[in-house]
């Protein structure tokens, strides 16, 4: 039988009929490759339910990625600003004029917008979404060390390119920075060294484990984000 990532997922989390997991079971003992990825599929589980038990940081991760972000600066003198959870900031401050000709990528309480929150709900890292004249590449997906699903992303609107880094709260996406990138990145689905110093500073302070492969990431956009 074929062991592809969809049923290794469901045999892990034990969505299969018993006769299935039966002939799951006995096929895994000739494919070593399939025993493989059945570990690293059972080990991103293990971390999205036990984070919080097993690391405990002393720190709210969240308030840690927004101060790390207080401290840099972007270049040409650009404040580089956590925006989540601070009420009231303009979004002008973050975003240049062809954004602010169309609708923002930020909802007012600066959650991530529509166009933002549906690329983050189901776009593929290394895959681009367009919408309303913007292109927004989601470049990876990490888990924070509270266990909250969080993801770095770009938005190009003309000759203007962001970078960001969200992490999922409740229902939406709370946006934890949003910086200019500078030139056009070389691979604008793809995610590089070059990512500016903020986006890194707070990714780094959120304390994640290695970025997610594509058969744990698309189990979790398949549940909504939720465990």
């Amino acid at each position: 039988m074929t062991l592809d990532d969809e049923t290794l997922m469901a045999f892990a989390d034990g969505e299969l009929p018993p006769d299935r997991a039966a002939a799951v079971e006995a096929a895994l003992t000739t494919e070593p490759d399939a025993v493989a990825r059945l570990q690293r599929i059972r080990a991103v589980r293990q971390r999205l339910a036990g984070a919080l038990d097993a690391i405990a940081p002393p720190v709210d991760v969240m308030d840690r990625a927004k101060a790390a972000v207080a401290a840099r600066r972007g270049p040409g003198g650009w404040p580089m600003m956590a925006v989540a959870g601070v009420a009231g900031l303009a979004v002008g401050a973050l975003l240049t004029a062809p954004f602010m000709a169309g609708r923002s990528a930020l909802a007012p309480d600066l959650t991530a917008g529509p166009a933002l929150k549906a690329a983050l709900n189901a776009t593929p890292s290394g895959a681009v979404s367009r919408r309303g004249g913007r292109a927004i590449a989601v470049l990876y997906s990490v888990i924070g060390a509270d266990g909250r699903p969080c993801r770095g992303f770009r938005i190009r609107r003309g000759e203007t390119v962001l970078e960001g880094a969200a992490c999922r709260s409740a229902e939406t996406w709370q946006v934890l920075v949003l910086a200019p990138a500078g030139p056009e990145p070389a691979g604008f689905g793809q995610a590089s060294g070059g990512e500016p110093a903020a986006v890194a500073a707070a990714v780094d302070a959120l304390q994640p484990g290695p970025p997610l492969d594509a058969a744990a990431e698309a189990r979790l956009i398949r549940r909504g984000w939720s465990e």
